[in-house]
């Protein structure tokens, strides 16, 4: 392959007989040429306790979740954890 191709930037791209093809990063979601971040806490794929906070991660960010959970300690206070 000559390296260039129209993958998503963070895509992965592998060679194929003929071409190639494109896959999104974990926590996105596409055809691998276009990719968009996943925001597990607006579409209820997170697994934050119903008193935490979550927060969306662009991506995974290099963690294995593309989402963070923290106690809600305004609206529960004395809760700890994540």
């Amino acid at each position: 392959a000559d390296g260039t191709h129209d993958c998503f930037s963070a895509s992965s791209c592998a060679n194929t007989a003929g071409g190639y093809t494109c896959s999104c990063p974990d926590g996105y979601a596409g055809d691998g040429r276009t990719c968009s971040d996943v925001d597990e806490c607006a579409d209820g794929g997170h697994t934050c306790d119903p008193r935490a906070a979550c927060t969306n991660l662009i991506g995974a960010e290099g963690a294995s979740l593309g989402f963070a959970c923290e106690c809600d300690n305004t609206t529960y206070p004395g809760f700890e954890g994540d």
